[in-house]
């Protein structure tokens, strides 16, 4: 095969340009692969070569890829371009979406897609959609036409129709965050899957359709696209947070970008207040996001804030582990996982003080805490709780199952059987800690003994607050606290308080 050859343009986005921008991941095909760039050989990782290969042809192909047409060792470039990505998707002629080379018959799910994007295009046309509010209301004619498509889908020989959509949706692409801007921004969107390829408003018709016949649901990536084709108008950081929040599985190489990676979505207002700018640290990046919040609520950052609130407990211990990849410092590999629960467990107080309400097993109950006591599907924009059947992945990976007398490789027993239980680990960047009380739960990394778990007026979730001075408190943020998630905690008279949060 011939070397990859490249030349680089330099060009204004307001000139009339006709190029492709790509939207990939990064890492997904381990390794590094050499290209020609003006004469020059620069190296480029894996599955970006694989893709260039793939789209490579006869002609010349005017590209604009970010790992070449930006500086990553210059901070100042980075920051630069990166606060042109709006106007780089939004002008691409089209965003070439690459998910991989097909990786087995499962990757049929782009034939299907474009099958029932075809049937969107029937059904609109006689405008059964609106016409027909129910399944059962539809025509004998258009019903026979659904049901025969839709058995053909779930009779494929190779899967069902639910492990083919988990197959497709489970791919990395869908996990990073950047994606989410650069799909949305598109005017014009095709993914790619080895040679297989379906538009963006094909794949949008599809799922109407599958959802129509109750066979898909819509990611949060797939809810903020059809809120700007709706309202054609930016929407607020608050509202992406609130939407990428629920999406355990949103990623970012670099943490910076789980807020600059989606500032072209944003109004110009919130985007003032976060100017992009790779020089600030992580945590600088995610003040001035929570400051633009702020402001978009009323709120001034400079000032202080009462809430009325109960308090819960005071923390005792919080664990070393920062959590697990990206965000973390551990892959959610088994022998990790099981390094986690084990720090944990060594938490718990050997004689906690008395608690107004019962204080749950702390070592019964910790196989809820990783997964945040939910179960939710990487296809599927719901969750669901979990039941006592999702402890098993917990229960291997503590040695409390012993494995069958016939396997020879006890170690890939343990990732296959606690797959499900690891996929479904929502730690994040959170600590483990443990309470004076026994409690157990998440909290934000900077947690520390001392700080104190709060219930606030209005919120859903408790908080980690911290004492700055008498009376006053720093907000450490949100925490999950194992046996109180459901409203368990009850106090007396004379419990709730002004808190004064600075």
């Amino acid at each position: 095969m011939n070397p990859i050859q490249c030349k680089l343009r330099h060009a204004s986005l307001q000139d009339d340009l006709d190029y492709a921008a790509v939207s990939y991941v990064w890492a997904e095909v381990p390794g590094i692969e050499v290209i020609d760039v003006d004469g020059h050989t620069v190296g480029i990782g894996k599955n970006l070569w694989v893709l260039l290969n793939q789209f490579r042809g006869e002609t010349p192909l005017v590209l604009w890829v970010d790992a070449i047409c930006i500086n990553q060792k210059d901070d100042q470039e980075k920051s630069e371009q990166v606060a042109k990505m709006e106007s780089i998707y939004k002008r691409a002629s089209e965003v070439k979406i690459w998910l991989g080379l097909s990786k087995d018959a499962r990757d049929a799910v782009m034939d299907i897609f474009n099958e029932f994007s075809t049937l969107h295009d029937i059904v609109s046309r006689i405008q059964t959609l609106h016409l027909y509010p129910s399944r059962a209301a539809l025509p004998e004619p258009i019903t026979i036409v659904l049901e025969g498509l839709i058995e053909r889908f779930r009779d494929r020989p190779e899967t069902t129709a639910t492990p083919l959509l988990k197959f497709f949706f489970e791919r990395q692409w869908w996990a990073r965050v950047c994606i989410i801007q650069e799909f949305v921004l598109a005017r014009n969107a095709t993914f790619y899957c080895g040679d297989r390829s379906v538009t963006n408003l094909g794949f949008v018709k599809a799922l109407t359709i599958l959802r129509y016949m109750r066979e898909a649901h819509l990611t949060k990536t797939m809810i903020l696209y059809q809120h700007c084709s709706d309202n054609n108008e930016p929407i607020t950081l608050a509202d992406i947070y609130t939407l990428a929040k629920a999406d355990n599985q949103i990623k970012a190489t670099n943490p910076r970008d789980l807020v600059y990676g989606l500032l072209g979505l944003v109004s110009s207002e919130d985007r003032a207040g976060t100017p992009v700018d790779y020089t600030l640290s992580a945590g600088e990046v995610f003040a001035l996001a929570t400051a633009a919040i702020m402001r978009a609520y009323g709120v001034d950052s400079g000032t202080t804030i009462t809430i009325p609130g109960v308090f819960v407990d005071t923390i005792l211990h919080a664990g070393s582990h920062r959590g697990f990849h990206p965000e973390g410092d551990l892959d959610p590999s088994p022998t990790n996982v099981q390094d986690w629960l084990d720090e944990a467990i060594s938490l718990i107080p050997t004689t906690p003080a008395p608690s107004r309400v019962p204080v749950p097993t702390a070592i019964d109950n910790l196989w809820q805490i990783p997964i945040l006591d939910h179960i939710h599907s990487r296809f599927s924009d719901s969750q669901t709780r979990a039941t006592p059947s999702d402890k098993h992945g917990y229960d291997v990976l503590l040695g409390l199952v012993t494995p069958p007398d016939d396997i020879t490789n006890l170690a890939a027993w343990r990732l296959q059987q606690s797959e499900t239980y690891r996929d479904n680990i929502g730690i994040g960047a959170r600590r483990s800690f443990a309470t004076t009380m026994g409690f157990l739960g998440l909290a934000p990394e900077g947690v520390c003994a001392g700080d104190r778990v709060c219930l606030l007026a209005g919120a859903t979730t408790p908080f980690v607050l911290r004492e700055a001075v008498a009376g006053m408190y720093y907000l450490v943020g949100e925490c999950y606290v194992q046996g109180i998630m459901d409203g368990e905690w009850t106090g007396g008279e004379g419990e709730v308080v002004e808190f004064e949060l600075c």
